[in-house]
């Protein structure tokens, strides 16, 4: 298929329905921001077993499928899912950090359509999608705009590439600083987290450890680490891994070059955004959420979730959690009746 361009290709998938399979934590919140904050409507599964169960239930144009996590990887879950025939042409695209010669191959022919590599490259992403997935109901093209945003100043870092970092985010400077954060966070105990998966039943623990710090080093673009735990993984697959090999000992030395760099922030910084909304991501969210209410479906709470996250510290917030706290309680004709009363204060105030 032809490429086609990161505007246009957004532009054809605005209002498309994804599934994303993805255990990563900071993968979850740069992917699920990514596709959000560009008008498609995206949901959550934690791992391939969960994503079968999903599908079955949901009516998704198209799934984002990581390929190795816990419980059920990628390509199980991918090769269960074409067995079903009513899923035979749901289009599957594997997001996967490996690039290496022959992964191509290996996730067609568990039956995906294609294959995004980690570190995200955003518009090659989305050309990737659009060659694919067509949204079942297609929202109105509009065009998004950061509003409200205040620019972060980071530190000079000597071993992050923040412009790298940046453009991953769509040059999302608040989405960038809080991966960032995560990532500091995340990774602390990594020799730890690696001795235990070390000491794990599963087999390939250890490979998904260092495969894991491999992704989010690229997407913050810290190369150097990146490279160090590509061979580590590596290392792992050829022989399991051991305590004392060479390669973990430069993950750990790039590592600390890393966690050195971010220690230079402050949490302050992140109070210098602000919280306006913007209505080109809400608005697919609330269209959504009232179907969904209006059919006494439960899937509502997933949207809910997207929703609380984007109104957080809005004068919005509270009205939604009643609406939440009604569908918790099956009472979706109450649920519907304060969602009434959001929609119409939100669009009140977004006139404005």
């Amino acid at each position: 298929m032809g490429v086609i361009s990161a505007t246009n290709a957004i532009e054809k998938l605005t209002g498309a329905r994804i599934l994303l399979v993805e255990d990563n934590e900071m993968n979850q919140e740069l992917a699920l921001e990514l596709l959000q904050s560009n008008g498609l409507i995206a949901e959550l599964a934690e791992n391939g077993q969960v994503a079968i169960e999903k599908i079955q239930k949901g009516n998704f144009d198209g799934v984002l499928m990581d390929c190795q996590m816990p419980v059920m990887d990628g390509y199980t879950a991918t090769k269960a899912i074409r067995k079903m025939d009513q899923f035979n042409s749901l289009p599957i695209i594997a997001m996967t950090a490996n690039a290496m010669a022959g992964d191509r191959e290996k996730v067609i022919a568990a039956g995906m359509n294609d294959h995004i590599a980690k570190p995200i490259n955003v518009d090659e992403m989305f050309s990737t999608m659009a060659n694919w997935i067509k949204p079942s109901n297609p929202a109105k093209k509009t065009i998004y705009h950061q509003t409200g945003e205040v620019e972060i100043s980071l530190p000079e870092f000597s071993a992050i590439d923040t412009a790298a970092g940046l453009a991953t985010t769509q040059n999302n400077s608040k989405l960038y600083f809080k991966l960032l954060q995560r990532f500091a966070k995340s990774n602390q105990d990594f020799l730890q987290q690696f001795n235990q998966a070390l000491n794990d039943t599963d087999p390939t623990a250890a490979t998904r450890c260092a495969h894991t710090i491999k992704g989010t080093a690229g997407n913050i673009g810290a190369f150097e680490l990146q490279r160090a735990a590509a061979k580590l993984e590596h290392q792992c697959e050829l022989v399991g891994g051991t305590a004392d090999m060479p390669e973990l000992d430069s993950v750990i030395e790039a590592l600390k070059q890393v966690l050195a760099d971010l220690e230079q922030l402050t949490p302050s910084e992140e109070s210098t955004t602000t919280t306006e909304l913007d209505v080109t991501r809400l608005h697919p969210l609330l269209h959504e959420l009232e179907q969904l209410v209006a059919d006494y479906d439960t899937d509502a709470t997933e949207i809910i979730e997207q929703l609380d996250h984007l109104l957080q510290g809005s004068r919005y917030s509270s009205s939604l959690n009643k609406v939440a706290d009604y569908i918790d309680n099956y009472d979706f004709e109450q649920a519907g009746e304060q969602l009434q009363k959001l929609v119409t204060e939100f669009s009140q105030h977004s006139i404005h």
